[in-house]
C-alpha cells in the first residue's frame, strides 16, 4: 500500500456516494466503483466526465478501479450506457485503465473476460486490465506524460478511501480540507 499523501489540493473530487467515487489527478479522471454500475451511475459519470475534459486543454486517461465489492457485472442496460460514453469521449481520451481488485480465480477471469472484450471492441482508445493500481499507474504513464506515478498511486490511494461521509453535501468539488491529514 501506498503512503497516504499529506496534502490532497491537487485531487479533484467530484462525487462519492456508496456506489461509487469521481475523482480527479493532474489528467486522470478515477473512478472507483464499489457495486456495479447502474445507468444512473453512467450517466452521472457522464456529467463529471463532460466538466473535467472541459478544464482540460490536453487530452485525459480515465484509471478504473473495480474493488471487490463491485462483485456482479453491469446489466446489459448500464453496459450500453458504457459503451454511449465511451464513444462519446473516444477523442479526448488517450487511455482507459481497468483494475480489478484481488488475485483470486474470479478476479482473474474477470481481467481475462474485460481483457477479451476489450481487445474485440472497436474503440481507438488504448485500454489495459490490471491487478494492481499500480500497474495501471505505470501503463498510463507511458502513454500520457505530466503527472507524477507515485503522485497518482497515492492519489487513488486516497479516494479509495474517501467515504460519503467526508464529503459534505453541498461543499465544492474540490477534495475537503479534512482529507489533508491523510
Amino acid at each position: 500500500m501506498h503512503e497516504q499523501p499529506r496534502r490532497l489540493s491537487d485531487v479533484k473530487v467530484f462525487e462519492v456516494n456508496p456506489d461509487f467515487t469521481v475523482a480527479a489527478f493532474a489528467s486522470v479522471l478515477i473512478v472507483v466503483w464499489r457495486t456495479p454500475p447502474t445507468v444512473d451511475a453512467f450517466r452521472k459519470l457522464d456529467s463529471h466526465t463532460a466538466q473535467f475534459t472541459q478544464e482540460r486543454a490536453s487530452s485525459i486517461a480515465v484509471l478504473i478501479v473495480i474493488e471487490r465489492t463491485s462483485d456482479k457485472p453491469p446489466s446489459q442496460a448500464a453496459r450500453e450506457e458504457n459503451v454511449q460514453l465511451s464513444m462519446k469521449y473516444q477523442k479526448l481520451i488517450a487511455a482507459n485503465a481497468t483494475v480489478l481488485v484481488g488475485s483470486g480465480v474470479k478476479q482473474s477471469m474477470a481481467r481475462f473476460v474485460i481483457s477479451t472484450i476489450q481487445l474485440m471492441s472497436p474503440s481507438r482508445i488504448p485500454h489495459g486490465t490490471f491487478e494492481s493500481v499500480t500497474a495501471a499507474t505505470v501503463w498510463i504513464a507511458n502513454l500520457l506524460k505530466g503527472f507524477s506515478v507515485n503522485g497518482l498511486n497515492a492519489a487513488v490511494d486516497a479516494v479509495r478511501a474517501l467515504e460519503p461521509l467526508d464529503v459534505p453535501v453541498d461543499a465544492p468539488r474540490t477534495a475537503p480540507s479534512s482529507l489533508a491529514s491523510r
